[in-house]
C-alpha cells in the first residue's frame, strides 16, 4: 500500500468536497506560494517568455509572467475542487464546463471505426475526465467508450494522484491509459468503438523514432504525432478540441477532417 498516495487523495478528496467559491477564493493564496515562495520554475517561465516576445519589454514580460501563474493558481484550485465530484450531477450544477457541438462528434462516433479528440494543455486539461458530465444527458456516447491518453509521470506516488484525479467521477482508472500503450490497445480494441482523448503537445519519449519538429513561438520545439498516426491507421475520424483559458465557458469542439483514407 502506498502511504503517501492514500494521504494525498485523503486529503483531496475532503479538500475537494467544499464548494467551488471556496476553491477559488485559495486560488490567489496559491498563486502567491508558487510565484513567490517557491518561485515554481520562475527561471524557465522567463527565459520562455523572452524567447517567445522578443520585442516586448521587460516589464511586460514580467506582466505576463503573473497572468501566467494567476492561471496556474487556478488550475490548481479547479483541480483540486474536481477529484471531490464523484457525480456527474455535481459537475452539471455547477456547469463548469459544457460541450460545444457535441452532436457532431455522436455523429462521428455512429459512422466510423472510432474517433480521435486531440488537445493539448490549454485552459483545464485536468478535468477532462468529467467530460461525460459536460456533454448533454440525452448523449447516445457510453462512458465506457472514453479512453483518455495520458503520459506516465515519473514519480509513482504523484503519477498515481493525477490519474485517480483525472478519473475521481468514475472511482476507478479504466478509462484512462498511458500513452506508450495506447497504439496496442487501439489494435487489439480496433472491433470496438472507442473515443480518444489525446493531448499531443507533449515532449515526445526520447527513444520515438517519430516526431514533428517545428519553430514554435520562435523557438525549436517537438511534438508528439502518435495520435494523428494512430488514427490514420485505424480510419478514426478526428478532431480537435479548444479548452478557453476561462473554463467556465464551453468546451470548444470542431471537426478537423473525417476518416483517414
Amino acid at each position: 500500500m502506498d502511504l503517501g498516495y492514500s494521504i494525498i487523495r485523503g486529503c483531496r478528496r475532503a479538500l475537494g468536497a467544499l464548494p467551488i467559491g471556496f476553491h477559488y477564493a485559495c486560488s490567489g493564496f496559491i498563486t502567491w506560494v508558487l510565484r513567490d515562495v517557491i518561485h515554481y520554475r520562475k527561471d524557465v517561465v522567463m527565459i520562455n517568455l523572452s524567447r517567445s516576445f522578443p520585442n516586448k519589454k521587460y516589464k511586460e514580460i514580467k506582466q505576463i509572467s503573473k497572468q501566467f501563474y494567476k492561471h496556474l493558481g487556478d488550475i490548481f484550485a479547479e483541480s483540486i475542487w474536481f477529484s471531490g465530484c464523484n457525480k456527474y450531477s455535481r459537475l452539471r450544477k455547477q456547469a463548469i464546463a459544457t460541450a460545444d457541438n457535441w452532436e457532431v462528434i455522436e455523429e462521428a462516433y455512429q459512422n466510423s471505426p472510432a474517433v480521435m479528440i486531440l488537445n493539448s494543455h490549454q485552459g483545464n486539461w485536468e478535468i477532462l475526465g468529467g467530460i461525460m458530465g459536460y456533454i448533454p444527458e440525452d448523449t447516445i456516447t457510453p462512458v465506457e467508450s472514453f479512453m483518455v491518453v495520458y503520459k506516465k509521470l515519473r514519480s509513482k506516488t504523484w503519477d498515481k494522484v493525477f490519474a485517480a484525479n483525472r478519473c475521481s467521477v468514475l472511482d476507478d482508472q479504466s478509462n484512462i491509459i498511458e500513452s506508450s500503450d495506447v497504439l496496442r490497445y487501439a489494435v487489439s480494441h480496433r472491433k470496438e468503438k472507442k473515443i480518444y482523448v489525446f493531448i499531443t503537445d507533449q515532449s515526445p519519449y526520447r527513444n520515438a523514432t517519430a516526431h514533428i519538429t517545428k519553430d514554435f513561438m520562435h523557438q525549436r520545439t517537438v511534438t508528439m504525432s502518435g495520435g494523428a498516426a494512430l488514427a490514420k491507421m485505424v480510419h478514426m475520424s478526428v478532431f480537435s478540441m479548444e479548452i478557453p483559458g476561462d473554463i467556465t465557458s464551453s468546451i470548444m469542439t470542431r471537426s478537423v477532417m473525417m476518416p483517414a483514407r
